[in-house]
């Protein structure tokens, strides 16, 4: 996950609510279990747990 810091990818992840979702997010900092987004999707940022991303991949096209 490292690799991706500054980069825009698409992740599948489990929300809160135990929803899975697909994501476009600009990956900003590791945090210990915890990954600092910026979510491109709800146009704000985010603190997702690691162990919830299912999937992550660089994204197509940036935005």
């Amino acid at each position: 996950m490292r690799k991706y810091i500054g980069q825009t990818v698409t992740i599948i992840y489990v929300d809160k609510a135990n929803q899975i979702t697909q994501r476009r997010v600009r990956v900003i900092e590791l945090q210990g279990d915890r990954v600092k987004v910026y979510c491109h999707t709800a146009k704000a940022p985010r603190l997702l747990l690691a162990s919830n991303i299912l999937a992550m991949e660089p994204a197509r096209h940036a935005i």
